[in-house]
């Protein structure tokens, strides 16, 4: 492979790695992407000698990064400002510089100024290591080359009891490639921190990181690994963590070896003897100098820091979404990540006779046995009881999706902006009790965070029965409870959730002066955050309720009106009137009482009104509950079956509600009586007599009404 400059995409320093959710790469030298220009100013020191050229991007919290030029000569240079309070001790920069060998970065200067530490370095203009890394492998003489350098310029280092901390392909610059300059670049981590402490931070990139980075404590072997990372993706063009998640990689480092399969000899024993995952016995300057010399005594350990996954490989592979798995664990991982085919193949029983004819493990293959004889599981529960069965330890999974609760979280805000896939994913955690199946594992932190989104459930739920007792009408603003989950979810476990929620029921408090009395004892109660959640949801409802018409009629805004006092849904209009534009128009149809009855179930059986099919004609006593008196006489809501009295309107119903109603009969359900609403008095006429229908739905219908459904 040739790697001519002019064949090579234009470089930057550092470009951005393959990353996992938090594996970002710190700041960058250099980026072909053009910049803004920045309000930044040089402290004075500098100012006097250097101009901006432009800011250079810096992922990394703790410095800003500047191109500049050196006004004496114009030669380029890259000046790191830490950020004010950072304290540059100058005896550690002092010692990298000192000691820095050609492989490293030139430090041109550092020092205070305007309270802010700084440092020049050395303008690299080729870039990094990353960008040819993606465009594929490089020739063995380049990776060659490639760890002679490295090992080189961290054998100097760690003579100086400097440890680099974070190697990785964008911290390594090509000065030039044949032969082969490199310059390690971004002592950050080291020149904070004194030089022989040996305590980690979380700065480093976890997929070049030891496995011995998770407990806090390195030393100089963790540099080995890193280079030992960058030599197996130099070789193989790929990343062997590529595409994991932090959880899901972390596990592996702790668990398993790194895979070195896919690299030929001699590169094998130089990966395998740099990966081990005992640092104590990992390879070092020494071994890398044998390896590079030849030694053909140079031997790996005995045991070659193999897991007791490796010790117990299958005799032949399993292949799953092409990948070849040979011990449990490595299975285990690539069933997570390939969620359908694995349930599939588990229920085939390619798996289970795997286990038992390969692998050998006769318990674990009764223990998944058993586990699919369970015909009350569905098949993603079974898939789930088997890789913990297989992997106890392998980070929370279910169909593909990481449990562990940021990811949770994350999912269940992805839910609330509309994504149904997440939205029907939750639900299928909460309704197949998957949380609750990890805590009764052991897993104390699932089992707190289960019985929480219960709680906010249940809390929701009865707040909810609460206000549809008092206000049947809300129910039309209750959603689905499957559309809630997410936001319950975060209610029991997002502190950032549950400090808007708080936030908005303070809120909800200082308004609710104007609410109906339960609701200000609803308020006033111990309410949970799942009882906030259901009330943030009806209380618009609920306020536009204070818009009743004449008090009592909630407008549907689809031509009825529902009565909040009688719970009856009644039509704005009479049978042959249409609602257009908030009144009723053309003349009513007159019918026969016979005619009446037939007339709702033709309506009904024609598609309904409204969205629904139950309309009938009301009772005498629901018509009375309908007759308004402008006098007050002898009631104002006259359902006393008495005339109305003194100087009154006609027609006597409500005609806001009921606009352009005739001043004439309607009838009842009850036979031969209808409702003369001249003056809201019901009578008894003939059936044969033609008069006006208003229909209504809820309450007890009619048996009448529904014997003629019947027929």
């Amino acid at each position: 492979m040739s790697l001519s400059a002019d064949a090579h995409p234009a470089a930057t320093v550092r470009d951005l790695p393959d990353a996992t959710r938090r594996d970002v790469p710190d700041a960058t030298i250099r980026d072909d992407a053009p910049l803004p220009s920045t309000l930044m100013q040089l402290p004075s020191t500098l100012a006097a000698r250097y101009r901006i050229v432009q800011p250079m991007p810096a992922a990394g919290g703790e410095a800003d990064l500047l191109l500049v030029e050196a006004l004496a000569d114009g030669q380029p240079y890259v000046i790191k400002i830490y950020r004010y309070g950072i304290v540059v001790k100058p005896e550690v920069l002092a010692r990298i510089s000192a000691a820095a060998p050609d492989q490293v970065i030139h430090l041109v200067e550092y020092g205070q100024a305007d309270g802010h530490g700084y440092e020049v370095l050395e303008y690299v203009a080729a870039g990094s290591l990353r960008p040819w890394l993606t465009a594929g492998p490089l020739a063995d003489g380049q990776v060659r080359a490639l760890v002679r350098e490295l090992s080189t310029a961290l054998a100097v280092l760690h003579q100086h009891d400097i440890l680099h901390r974070d190697i990785k392909p964008e911290n390594v610059l090509i000065r030039q490639w044949e032969p082969l300059r490199i310059a390690l670049t971004d002592f950050g981590i080291a020149s904070v921190a004194e030089a022989t402490q040996h305590f980690t931070t979380t700065a480093r990139t976890l997929r070049y990181a030891a496995p011995e980075a998770a407990t806090g404590v390195i030393g100089m072997a963790a540099d080995y690994w890193s280079l030992g990372m960058v030599a197996l993706e130099a070789l193989t063009g790929r990343h062997p963590f590529a595409g994991l998640s932090e959880a899901v990689l972390s596990y592996q480092l702790v668990t398993q070896p790194v895979d070195c399969g896919g690299v030929a000899e001699p590169w094998r024993t130089l990966c395998r003897g740099l990966l081990l995952r005992d640092p104590k016995q990992r390879w070092g300057q020494a071994e890398i100098t044998r390896w590079l010399a030849g030694d053909a005594t140079l031997r790996l350990p005995v045991d070659a820091g193999l897991s007791d996954a490796e010790a117990s490989r299958a005799r032949r592979f399993y292949r799953l979404g092409g990948v070849e798995c040979w011990t449990v664990g490595e299975l285990a991982a690539q069933m997570a990540k390939q969620w359908e085919a694995a349930r599939k193949d588990l229920g085939r029983g390619f798996i289970t006779d795997w286990l038992r004819t390969e692998l050998h493990d006769q318990d674990l293959a009764r223990t998944a046995l058993d586990v699919l004889d369970n015909s009350k599981m569905g098949a993603d529960e079974q898939l789930l009881r088997v890789l913990m069965a297989m992997a106890p330890d392998l980070p929370p999974t279910y169909r593909q999706w990481s449990l562990v609760l940021e990811d949770l979280i994350a999912a269940a805000n992805q839910a609330n902006q509309g994504d149904e896939a997440f939205q029907e994913w939750l639900a299928d955690v909460y309704q197949r009790d998957v949380l609750e199946i990890y805590a009764q594992a052991g897993n104390v932190e699932y089992g707190q965070i289960w019985a929480d989104w219960q709680t906010a459930v249940k809390d929701y739920k009865k707040t909810w029965r609460k206000a549809l007792a008092n206000n049947p009408f809300l129910a039309k603003a209750q959603p689905d409870l499957v559309v809630v989950l997410p936001s319950l979810l975060l209610s029991a476990s997002s502190p950032i959730f549950q400090k808007e929620v708080n936030a908005e029921f303070k809120a909800l408090v200082e308004e609710s002066s104007n609410s109906p009395t339960w609701f200000c004892k609803l308020l006033a109660g111990s309410l949970h955050y799942g009882g906030i959640l259901a009330i943030k949801i009806f209380l618009s409802t609920l306020r536009s309720m204070n818009q009743l018409i004449a008090n009592r009629y909630l407008d549907n805004g689809d031509g009825t009106v529902s009565d909040v006092e009688t719970s009856l849904q009644w039509m704005r209009f009479s049978l042959g009137q249409t609602w257009q534009k908030e009144t009723c128009i053309n003349e009513p149809n007159q019918y026969t009482w016979n005619q009446a009855m037939v007339a709702a179930v033709t309506l009904n059986n024609e598609g309904g009104y409204a969205g629904y099919c139950d309309w009938r004609v009301p009772t005498k006593k629901e018509l009375l509950t309908l007759v308004y008196s402008s006098s007050g006489l002898p009631k104002a809501w006259n359902d006393t079956g008495r005339r109305c009295e003194g100087n009154y309107e006609s027609p006597t119903i409500n005609q806001l509600a009921f606009p352009n109603t005739p001043a004439w009969g309607f009838w009842s359900s009850d036979r031969d009586w209808n409702l003369n609403f001249q003056n809201g008095y019901p009578n008894i006429r003939n059936e044969s007599i033609n008069f006006y229908v208003r229909l209504v739905r809820g309450g007890q219908p009619d048996k009448r009404n529904k014997s003629l459904r019947q027929r």
